[in-house]
C-alpha cells in the first residue's frame, strides 16, 4: 500500500505518527485508549519511519489511529498542527481518502 503513495503522502504519514506522540494533543492517560497501541509503540512505529517490510497490523493501526484521532480530536489546536508538522485537515483528509481508496482496492 505505502509503494502507491507518494513521498509526500509518506511524509505525511511520517508527521502525523510523530505529532501524534510528540504533541500536545492526546494525554497519556486516554493514548491507548484512542489508539490502540501504546504512545511508545507507535513512537516505535514512527522512529523507523518507512517501514523495510510489509505492513503489520500494529503498523497499519499506528498509521489510521494517528490520521483519524488528528483529523478529528484535537479541538482549537489546528494551528498547532500546520505550523509544527505542516499538517492540515485538508492534507489529512486527502490522504485518508487515498488509503481507502486503497484498502477498497484490495490492499
Amino acid at each position: 500500500m505505502l509503494d502507491r503513495l507518494t513521498s509526500s503522502e509518506r511524509e505525511l504519514i511520517r508527521a502525523c505518527l510523530r505529532a501524534a506522540v510528540e504533541g500536545p494533543f492526546f494525554e497519556e492517560w486516554e493514548f491507548q485508549t484512542l489508539f490502540g497501541l501504546t504512545r511508545e509503540q507507535v513512537r516505535a512505529i514512527a522512529d523507523e519511519w518507512p517501514p523495510t517490510a510489509p505492513l503489520t497490523p500494529t503498523v497499519s493501526l499506528a498509521i489510521r489511529s494517528s490520521l483519524n484521532n488528528l483529523f478529528g480530536y484535537p479541538h482549537d489546536q489546528s494551528d498547532e498542527l500546520r505550523r509544527r508538522w505542516g499538517i492540515t485537515p485538508e492534507r489529512l483528509q486527502h490522504l485518508m481518502n487515498r488509503m481507502d481508496g486503497e484498502v477498497a482496492d484490495g490492499e
